[in-house]
């Protein structure tokens, strides 16, 4: 059944003051018909709705703006606006689209919706809804003529300024004489931690009312738990289709398991700002048509200390990306698996499908065994990029290659880091499907670190290495020289009074 916003009109459950437009009838679902219930029952400041993509999110929170703003509803009151609090316009153009399919064709009301503004307001009495983003600026001030805002997808707003957002929010509760009311409405994801995922799990209490549908992780293999989590599957039988097709890929590719848990399940496997890539992006990277093995690799490189692997990633000009890793022998394959809590046979399967190279006999992999591992795997380099501060080991095992040598400086860590997002987002990266094991097993324990500037590096795991983030980190370092080679290699900059800088 379509879901698009013309298709489904307004519904309606009371009576009304005058007669809404002519595409409204009766098609809310019981548990939305609670929601709004509780919403404008007065008794609670905080509504929290949160279930997986999919459930008509959206629809609710246009229905719950609609029934402020129009005239003909028993909850309209003159000099009572609502805000529509999201992370983008974008965002916020979704509910719109549904807004704008009920009331455009009335004639009563003033659309905004330029770049950098969007909103209604009925002409007759001033009544608006307005969108603010999430940056915690517009919040403060409100209460005095709002009747209900509606903070759509918490979980997508900037840590930092969500946070400064979710306190605005609250200062506005606590206003004397202010009627003001909330609803959460979204997913809980992409947060895993923090005040969203707290409110949502906390519960109903107090003043705040919760309702939340969460998937069970240990079941989400099961058709029946994807029923329970989403139980508008019954109604609608192409989202029931898509879904089932989304758990079969899921099963198959762990590359997708990270969103099917987060978007169809409604548990988070991570916090999407820590996360090297996002689902979305690791996913486009699998599915992208790949590319041809021609010509020399760019190489990255990312030696392991201790007891960790050594790593290296190689891209082709076509954008096609493979991967290689050698592990210790000593201690063996399985009881690597046990101390770093890893399913039982992972690091085996790695080991079969030719990828992972086992320094048998060894606790620290030598770093000539990765060297003619590359060699044997993919030839001579078109170049070479390492850390800076492992760069004579690989001369030393490698005379006739010349390493670049590149730093963890947030500075270059974050142009290597936005080289892979993007080239992994729109082209050309692709993967070698003998390497996705491999890639998958160290983006799903690799981490970033994030800075208030906008900054961003990778965050090592440690002494203990008991997270495989070394392919993910070579991963990194050659997607940034891939980028630099494409944009004509490095700038060499002379600032007065200062030395020579290669940017």
């Amino acid at each position: 059944m379509d879901m698009s916003p013309a298709s489904l009109p307004l519904p309606l459950e009371t009576p009304q003051r005058r007669p809404r437009p002519p595409l409204a009838l009766d098609t809310l679902f019981p548990f939305q018909k609670k929601i709004l219930r509780t919403l404008f029952a007065g008794r609670h400041s905080q509504i929290v709705f949160s279930a997986p993509r999919g459930n008509s999110k959206s629809y609710l929170a246009a229905r719950a703006v609609s029934d402020v703003i129009w005239p003909g509803s028993p909850h309209f009151a003159e000099n009572q606006d609502c805000v529509l609090l999201a992370a983008n316009l974008n965002q916020a153009r979704i509910v719109f689209a549904f807004l704008r399919t009920w009331l455009e064709g009335t004639g009563e009301y003033a659309w905004q919706d330029s770049a950098n503004v969007v909103g209604v307001r009925h002409k007759e009495t001033n009544v608006r809804c307005r969108v603010i983003s999430s940056d915690g600026k517009g919040a403060f001030g409100l209460g005095a003529r709002e009747r209900i805002v509606v903070a759509d997808e918490p979980g997508a707003w900037l840590p930092r300024k969500g946070q400064l957002m979710r306190d605005a929010l609250e200062t506005s509760l606590g206003k004397p004489g202010a009627n003001l009311v909330i609803l959460w409405i979204g997913t809980i994801a992409p947060a895993e931690r923090g005040w969203w995922p707290d409110l949502v799990r906390g519960g109903s209490q107090g003043r705040t009312a919760v309702f939340a549908w969460i998937g069970n992780r240990e079941k989400w293999r099961q058709r029946r738990e994807l029923w329970r989590v989403n139980p508008l599957l019954k109604h609608f039988e192409e989202s029931r289709v898509e879904l089932l097709d989304k758990l079969e890929r899921a099963k198959k590719d762990e590359t997708r398991r990270g969103a099917f848990l987060s978007y169809r399940l409604n548990v988070p496997t991570a916090d999407e700002t820590e996360l090297l890539l996002t689902p979305a992006q690791a996913t486009a990277l699998v599915d992208r048509e790949r590319g041809e093995r021609e010509g020399k690799p760019i190489v990255g490189i990312d030696l392991g200390a201790n007891r960790a692997w050594s790593a290296a990633c190689a891209i082709w000009p076509s954008g096609l990306v493979d991967a290689l890793a050698v592990a210790p022998g000593l201690p063996d394959i399985a009881a690597q698996e046990e101390r770093d809590s890893a399913p039982e046979g992972t690091y085996q399967a790695l080991v079969d499908g030719g990828k992972l190279i086992v320094a048998e006999g060894l606790h620290v992999p030598p770093v000539a065994m990765l060297v003619a591992a590359i060699r044997e795997h993919w030839g001579e380099p078109e170049s070479i990029t390492c850390d800076r501060f492992r760069i004579s080991e690989i001369a030393d095992a490698a005379p006739d290659w010349s390493p670049e040598a590149r730093t963890t400086r947030w500075s270059e860590s974050g142009y290597d880091i936005r080289a892979l997002r993007e080239q992994c987002s729109d082209g050309p990266f692709s993967i070698e499907p003998a390497a996705i094991p491999l890639v998958a097993e160290s983006l799903a324990v690799a981490r970033v670190q994030n800075d208030d500037a906008g900054g961003v590096r990778l965050k090592k795991a440690g002494t203990a290495n008991k997270g495989r983030d070394d392919v993910a980190a070579a991963l990194v370092l050659a997607a940034g020289a891939f980028k630099r080679d494409g944009d004509g290699g490095s700038l060499t900059v002379c600032i007065p009074g200062s030395e020579v800088v290669e940017i």
